[in-house]
């Protein structure tokens, strides 16, 4: 849920094989509910590019070191 959001269409409970069932055909005969999930995965993949992913490691570590320094 942290990445996707609250609102992600294609959640099912973990281990509900029944809700995973039923998600699959969905995605597999709805064409509007596979479009919802393709537009919502490709907004959010820009927060997830290896630029983005090794700037804020780089940000973190700087906190840590800084951090440390003060104790």
């Amino acid at each position: 849920v942290g990445v996707l959001g609250e609102h992600y269409p294609g959640y099912f409970a973990v281990g509900d094989t029944d809700e995973l069932r039923r998600r699959l055909l969905q995605a597999e005969g709805d064409t509007g509910f596979l479009e919802r999930l393709e537009r919502d995965v490709t907004l959010l993949a820009p927060q997830f590019s290896r630029e983005r992913e090794k700037r804020r490691f780089v940000e973190l570590l700087g906190l840590l070191a800084s951090e440390h320094r003060l104790h």
